[in-house]
């Protein structure tokens, strides 16, 4: 599995470190410890996911079960994190997620423009 700075070189929006994760959520170091390998985890199936989606090519078909398996990954990883975190930190655990969406569709729709 990659570790994150070979992630972030690999795929830029696609990890947000431990210590913005840590500091955003508020995380004791209990949960940072129990919190990381999830996360990690989740990071490396989705490079994976994405770096088989491109050898497969780009039909719809692939596209659609990328997405898919996007879902899945983030699906199980929130259902791992809810016990951990506090309700209020699940909260914006969410809003974390919904904000690196934005990211990777801006960055998405800026690369078909450059097309």
């Amino acid at each position: 599995m990659l570790s994150n700075a070979q992630n972030a070189r690999a795929v830029p929006w696609a990890v947000m470190s431990m210590d913005s994760i840590r500091s955003r959520l508020g995380l004791t170091d209990q949960q940072a410890a129990r919190v990381e390998p999830i996360l990690q985890q989740a990071n490396g199936r989705r490079m994976d996911a994405i770096f088989d989606s491109k050898a497969a090519g780009t039909s719809w078909k692939t596209m659609r079960d990328l997405l898919s398996e996007m879902k899945a990954i983030t699906a199980e990883t929130d259902s791992q994190l809810r016990p951990i975190l506090s309700p209020d930190q699940m909260e914006a655990y969410l809003v974390m997620q919904e904000e690196m969406r934005d990211k990777i569709r801006a960055e998405f729709t800026a690369r078909r423009g450059m097309q």
